[in-house]
């Protein structure tokens, strides 16, 4: 046989033994001795008559709340605010307004963008005018 297959067997019988050899021997009885009645103390105790009534559970706390989600609003066009229609932490239904542009920003806007409009035009007839002028056949 192999080594290792007989190590295994006497460990295995060693074990075996050893585990039984536990079993013969008989286990000491141990006397427990409890001290007399007279020498323990006698407990006291006190006594209080109570009924049944409803308890009105309340918890006054104080501290600050915080949102649990954030919202990104984001705006079409630019502006100067000139108003804010709503209060903080104030419930909103859909379409309703959050802030107030200033009118005379958006007129001032729009001014601008006539005058460049204008001038885009004036440059656009010059540059037609131009090649007009570049491109004719010359007749000579």
């Amino acid at each position: 046989m192999n080594k290792s297959v007989l190590l295994a067997i006497a460990v295995v019988i060693g074990l075996g033994v050893w585990m039984a050899s536990g079993m013969q021997e008989e286990a000491p009885e141990q006397v427990v001795t409890e001290p007399a009645a007279e020498e323990k103390p006698l407990m006291k105790v006190k006594v209080q008559d109570s009924d049944a009534a409803r308890v009105q559970q309340v918890v006054k706390v104080q501290g600050q709340v915080e949102a649990n989600r954030t919202l990104e609003v984001k705006v079409e066009i630019d502006g100067r605010v000139s108003g804010l229609p709503v209060d903080e932490g104030q419930r909103l239904a859909a379409g309703d307004n959050l802030i107030e542009i200033s009118a005379d920003y958006r007129s001032a806007q729009l001014a601008e963008a006539k005058a460049l409009l204008k001038q885009r035009r004036s440059d656009l007839a010059a540059s037609i005018k131009l090649k007009s002028v570049v491109c004719s056949p010359r007749i000579g």
